[in-house]
């Protein structure tokens, strides 16, 4: 195998890796999380046309602008992950959503004041993380609040952190570039699948995307029942 044959399909494998997003936007559909959905097919579109753009020349706009963009929505995942974990039950569903809007314009004023991506993500992931050890401190260990972590938790964990590692690892290994790259894009991909899982699935409002945690059914008739006893 020839050298260019070899980085044209490392190319070529950067490009492809994105179509990877699409399982989480199918997942995010099924769940009804219509809003994380949008933004997963957004992102998968951007990051191809931005390494189309790297790799062969083919640009829809400048390689500036599709960068910036495509890193903007990559470190959105982030947040729209941590996102999942809390329960936010029915009085606070309308506050996930205002959350995700907010964090896109934390992850912008990042971007801009920050001096370079691996800064971004690495404020981005501290935040996220600092937030939820907040939350599963201050609410999940109150009396009736969800003591046992969620199905697939561990796994997505496992491979959102390896990603991570990935991507730190791209500024420092220059040769591994874009096998690294791909399958940074293919870890992500399927950690924010096994995310999307943890909960049962959302509302069926466009506008409301949060769900709870999958806990102990009640019986609304055994409860009535009781409650005519006492």
């Amino acid at each position: 195998m020839s050298s260019s044959f070899h980085t044209r399909s490392e190319d070529v494998l950067t490009v492809l890796s994105n179509i990877f997003l699409l399982i989480p936007a199918a997942t995010a559909i099924i769940y009804r999380r219509y809003i994380r959905s949008i933004l997963l097919i957004i992102e998968t579109v951007i990051s191809s046309l931005m390494h189309l753009c790297d790799s062969f020349g083919v640009c829809a706009a400048s390689f500036q602008t599709l960068s910036s963009v495509d890193f903007f929505f990559a470190q959105w995942m982030i947040p729209q992950i941590a996102l999942l974990i809390p329960y936010w039950g029915p009085r606070y569903q309308w506050l996930e959503y205002w959350l995700l809007i907010l964090s896109g314009l934390a992850i912008y004023l990042f971007q801009v004041y920050l001096p370079n991506q691996l800064y971004v993500q690495a404020g981005i992931v501290i935040f996220c993380v600092l937030c939820v050890l907040i939350y599963w401190l201050v609410y999940a260990l109150r009396p009736g609040g969800p003591r046992r972590l969620p199905p697939y938790f561990f796994t997505g964990l496992l491979l959102l952190l390896i990603s991570v590692m990935l991507f730190g690892a791209l500024s420092v290994w220059p040769t591994g570039y874009f096998a690294a790259h791909s399958l940074w894009h293919m870890l992500a991909a399927l950690g924010y699948h096994f995310f999307l899982q943890i909960k049962r699935p959302g509302p069926r409002f466009f506008f409301s995307p949060a769900a709870g945690i999958p806990g102990p059914k009640t019986n609304a008739k055994s409860k009535s029942k009781e409650e005519k006893r006492k």
